[in-house]
């Protein structure tokens, strides 16, 4: 992907910020579900959301806020295993 972390943080990474669009984020999803699908890449997930919640409380990403609810989302459909 485009960093030296864990290929299952840079997918959740990418899978959480498409996420304002859940269709986009469905096809993001099933796209690299392969990656998403094991518990190390579930816990990349995780730290990948805290990064993402952080980064909406700083006034450059405020208007993302409007989309948390759809971050927690894919987050709980990604920790699941694609359980929907």
């Amino acid at each position: 992907m485009f960093s030296l972390a864990p290929r299952g943080f840079d997918a959740a990474s990418i899978a959480l910020f498409s996420a304002s669009d859940m269709g986009l984020f469905e096809r993001v999803y099933c796209g690299l579900e392969d990656i998403l699908s094991n518990d190390s890449a579930r816990v990349a997930t995780l730290f990948a959301a805290a990064r993402i919640l952080r980064l909406m409380e700083t006034k450059a990403y405020a208007s993302m806020r409007a989309y948390e609810t759809n971050l927690r989302t894919a987050v709980n459909i990604v920790t699941q295993s694609g359980v929907r």
